[in-house]
């Protein structure tokens, strides 16, 4: 996962954050769930997360849509953006699975290139 010192870096937390969401190439939907808060002091850690969905694509005559979460942590000076989706068929998440249920699309935000490195493993 790549990272990067915060002292280095002019952007807030959570502008970091928007950039990243920005740079994924899809279009997200909210679902308006979060998880902490990016509203903390400035030596403080964060670990903070949104839900989205969105259209990854078709199968046959099945919309497929992604659905997880992005996640922002700093830890220290070390600020790690990162995103865990899963895919399902028509967005029935309890039958429409098309990836096992340990297994995900899974992604790292470099922060100095702006740019999003996606792959499928298991987690």
């Amino acid at each position: 996962m790549q990272s990067t010192n915060q002292s280095k870096e002019s952007r807030t937390p959570e502008q970091l954050f928007e950039q990243a969401v920005k740079a994924i190439p899809y279009e997200l939907t909210p679902t308006s769930i979060t998880q902490g808060t990016l509203d903390v002091g400035p030596n403080e850690d964060i670990e903070y997360a949104e839900e989205f969905t969105f259209p990854a694509g078709r199968l046959f005559d099945e919309e497929l849509i992604a659905g997880g979460w992005v996640e922002l942590r700093r830890d220290g000076d070390d600020i790690t953006i990162t995103a865990f989706f899963g895919v399902a068929r028509d967005g029935d998440w309890d039958k429409g699975r098309i990836l096992p249920d340990d297994t995900a699309v899974q992604g790292c935000y470099d922060l100095e290139k702006k740019t999003w490195d996606f792959w499928i493993d298991r987690y």
